[in-house]
């Protein structure tokens, strides 16, 4: 393999014409990334006059998410946000106005429900009995389950099963 030398006048001139082609792509680079800008700028600049009026959703969807009452919010997200956007109200006040009513009825029947089953719980685990014959005052006994199940197994009122224990 023979080695070529090239003259240094001659490399200098050539790296000096690249140099050159290259100041010139530069330059004309930069040219179009400023028209570019400029004309994105043009079109931001006319969305954002559109968008300005609409309120920032996803932060105030963030902060509905952490209340446990809006949990089942993004089930009805687009429902929430389209009312929001009619209305011109928070996400918070659209949905309560879609669906504050409904989860009110949910929430009265269960704390109704469950009082029942309390009021009958307490109900089935006191018994009166009589306090040893005198029949003045009454003792209240408490029987679990268990002793009721016992009870009605021996063909027993839970009032009798309690004067025997």
């Amino acid at each position: 393999m023979e080695k070529r030398t090239v003259p240094l006048e001659v490399l200098t001139s050539e790296r000096k014409i690249y140099k050159e082609k290259i100041k010139n792509m530069e330059g004309k680079m930069e040219e179009l990334l400023k028209n570019q800008i400029t004309e994105n700028e043009n079109v931001i600049t006319e969305e954002n006059i559109a968008l300005q009026d609409k309120p920032d959703y996803l932060s105030e969807f963030a902060q509905l998410m952490q209340n446990p009452t809006y949990s089942d919010s993004n089930e009805h997200l687009d429902e929430i946000r389209e009312y929001a956007e009619m209305n011109g109200v928070t996400l918070k006040t659209a949905y309560n106005a879609l669906f504050a009513e409904e989860k009110y009825e949910k929430i009265r029947q269960k704390a109704e429900q469950d009082a029942y089953a309390r009021l009958n719980l307490k109900q089935s685990r006191k018994v009166e009995a009589v306090d040893g014959g005198s029949g003045i005052g009454k003792k209240v006994a408490k029987l679990n389950s268990t002793q009721l199940e016992v009870a009605s197994a021996c063909g027993m009122t839970p009032e009798e099963y309690a004067k025997y224990m």
